[in-house]
């Protein structure tokens, strides 16, 4: 990875995972180091398998402001409008994927920590807290993520629906002209105006969505990596690893 890339707390504790799995490929000195015969291979592979589902999770979400602006199809059988409603209700599984991902590996965590661990009540306290601080977090995300959401199973986005609206006013007014009760030439200044509404009301949406996401990745790449970081020690010592980058400082001493 490049040197100047500053890797967040879960990307490290991931790479630590990953450098101890391959002790084969490693320097003599360093493998000193690693101390990887008091590893368990087993629990350190199902941790860090954990760990890279959370990381896909993540990283899947961190597209979406991207997904977006970019991501629209040229056929002509799908409207932009319509991209842009699959995205948004692709964005918020997503973001409830990565959260139910975060509190299933917490709660493991806690569970197999609480069993070897001599402060048990602590330890379940502290992981708790955890998982209250996850929900709390990622439900403040959900709450902020757009003024118009309506109970009921389906999100809707008023915006889209003005400009799903306009798609459909588009087919009423050649209705109306081939039926005659649209006036021919008021025909095509009509279906300007319900285009120019119907693109005013995507763009509009699709700005507001790049800028919720976006903020909304601020608010979740942070509180990962503290959480991570807040975690680290102990799940270091339950899975028996050291920080590489300690290693590494140690060795240049």
């Amino acid at each position: 990875m490049p040197n100047d890339k500053i890797m967040n707390t879960l990307e490290e504790i991931r790479r630590d995972i990953i450098i101890y799995q391959a002790p084969e490929y490693l320097d003599k000195e360093f493998l000193k180091e690693l101390n990887i015969n008091s590893i368990d291979k087993k629990k350190l592979k199902d941790y860090g398998d954990d760990l890279s589902s959370i990381w896909d999770a993540y990283q899947k979400v961190l597209k979406y402001p991207l997904f977006f602006k970019e991501f629209y199809p040229n056929s002509k059988k799908i409207t932009d409008f319509e991209a842009l409603e699959h995205h948004i209700h692709a964005y918020l599984e997503d973001m409830i994927i990565l959260k139910n991902k975060m509190i299933l590996f917490l709660g493991k965590f806690r569970n197999g920590l609480v069993k070897v661990a001599k402060n048990k009540k602590e330890v379940k306290e502290f992981l708790n807290a955890g998982i209250t601080k996850t929900e709390e977090t990622f439900d403040k995300v959900s709450k902020s993520r757009n003024p118009h959401h309506h109970k009921g199973s389906k999100f809707i986005d008023v915006n889209v629906l003005k400009a799903q609206n306009s798609y459909g006013a588009i087919s009423i007014i050649e209705e109306g002209f081939s039926k005659g009760w649209i006036r021919p030439d008021k025909k095509e200044e009509i279906k300007e105006k319900i285009k120019k509404n119907g693109t005013d009301a995507f763009e509009k949406a699709r700005d507001n969505w790049i800028e919720v996401s976006i903020k909304n990745n601020e608010q979740i790449s942070g509180f990962i990596n503290a959480m991570f970081k807040v975690i680290r020690p102990n799940l270091n010592q339950f899975l028996n690893i050291k920080p590489i980058n300690d290693i590494i400082k140690s060795q240049q001493k």
